[in-house]
């Protein structure tokens, strides 16, 4: 879907460069990373076709998903955009401006959001010259180094952080919101009371915000089973484990679910992890964020009853162990003992993390239904936090012509 308007901008940058003049290009396009499903886009033009990995997307193009499909886009280089199903999104803004050098100052995306969810992963590593936004009816989310997903239903826009920073500016005026890690809002009306909480607030606002928020865990954890990324293996875990720990402590009930997503995502075939031991370190990383999440979730939604608290931690953190264990394949990793027993040892590090934060009592994990010689932990795990990492550097597998993409990443 390249258009000559299009080469001839980055030929004309290209002779500005050479002549030592400031080059700004008006306008790149966005690279198709994977399609699920039938998508279709249509043109400034009027033009429509079915996408595919590898077509090319120019401003003003307008995205469409039905149910069941989706499509990742790379806007830009360190960008990836997950447009998820039963959404349109167009493409309103692309552009480059680059030095007398050749090198990339600023690369801008805005997409324009009018219904449905965008899951978005940014590499902090490029903040200085992110500019990515997405537009809802209710305002305008901006993020230059984060993961974060905004949805537009019939209540309204709802925007969550589940790394990094996001601004959201309202369509009506008022101040800008600043949505950090594990939070989020939710705007109806005029969104002139529109403030940040904690995203198992704002799914409490918006019973809607839990299906984006389990969208964006799936959606990153798709990424990393295709490596998508393009990232180490070490910075694919580290994302994932962010991910899971803050989704686990909004919806404490879907931590297990986030962990089997994560589990099967890390030991697939085409992820990061090639070895059985990158494998069992990547499942007990995520293991241990999610068991972590999920204490603290329980304590969250449990202020006044710390007796129902704790009893709820232990459900999960049991469930926890329970579908780590289970989604490990045997056709890479075989749930041999000592492995059961690496996610054991995880998952109570996770619950001491999380009683050590929050204060619910989380006792260890039980070993019931698990390979035979694994045992319960026998000594109190380190209380160690499990750090939910905001610096680190992602960059997607199809960098677009003339735009720089590091050979290596690191967190």
């Amino acid at each position: 879907m390249n258009t000559s308007p299009v080469r001839l901008c980055f030929a004309l940058a290209g002779l500005l460069v050479g002549l030592g003049a400031s080059a700004a290009v008006p306008q790149t396009e966005a690279v198709v990373l994977r399609v699920t499903g039938s998508v279709k886009a249509t043109l400034a033009d009027g033009s429509t076709q079915t996408l595919r990995r590898g077509d090319t997307l120019p401003q003003g193009a307008t995205i469409v998903t039905t149910g069941g499909a989706e499509v990742e886009i790379q806007p830009f280089p360190g960008t990836v955009s997950i447009i998820r199903e039963n959404s349109s999104v167009n493409i309103e803004k692309l552009a480059m401006t680059t030095n007398s050098d050749g090198v990339v100052t600023r690369q801008t995306a805005l997409l324009n959001l009018t219904s449905g969810n965008i899951v978005s992963t940014l590499d902090p590593n490029k903040k200085s010259i992110n500019d990515y936004s997405v537009r809802t009816p209710k305002g305008v989310a901006a993020a230059r180094g984060t993961v974060y997903t905004v949805s537009v239903d019939v209540q309204g826009t709802s925007v969550g952080t589940l790394t990094g920073t996001v601004t959201m500016t309202p369509t009506d005026g008022s101040a800008p919101i600043v949505i950090d890690i594990g939070h989020g809002t939710v705007i109806t009306g005029t969104g002139a009371n529109a403030r940040s909480v904690s995203l198992a607030d704002a799914v409490k606002a918006n019973p809607a915000m839990a299906t984006a928020i389990s969208s964006a865990v799936q959606s990153v954890s798709n990424l990393v089973q295709n490596n998508t990324l393009n990232a180490s293996s070490d910075t694919s875990v580290a994302v994932l484990a962010a991910v899971v720990k803050v989704a686990s402590q909004a919806i404490p009930d879907s931590a297990s679910t986030f962990t089997k997503q994560a589990v099967t995502a890390l030991t697939s075939t085409t992820s990061p992890t090639t070895s059985d031991a990158s494998k069992v370190a990547a499942v007990s990383a995520v293991a241990e964020a999610a068991s972590q999440g999920a204490v603290q979730g329980s304590h969250d939604a449990n202020t006044t009853n710390t007796a129902q608290a704790s009893a709820d931690a232990q459900t999960r953190v049991n469930a926890i162990v329970q579908e780590a264990v289970a989604a490990l394949p045997t056709s890479t990793t075989t749930a041999t003992p000592s492995i059961a027993q690496s996610i054991v040892n995880a998952v109570a590090t996770g619950a001491a993390n999380g009683t050590a934060a929050s204060g619910v009592t989380a006792p260890p994990p039980t070993v019931t239904n698990l390979p035979t010689g694994t045992v319960a932990p026998t000594v109190t795990p380190p209380s160690t936090s499990v750090v939910t990492p905001t610096e680190t550097t992602i960059f997607p597998t199809q960098p677009t012509t003339n735009q720089d993409k590091p050979s290596q990443t690191t967190l």
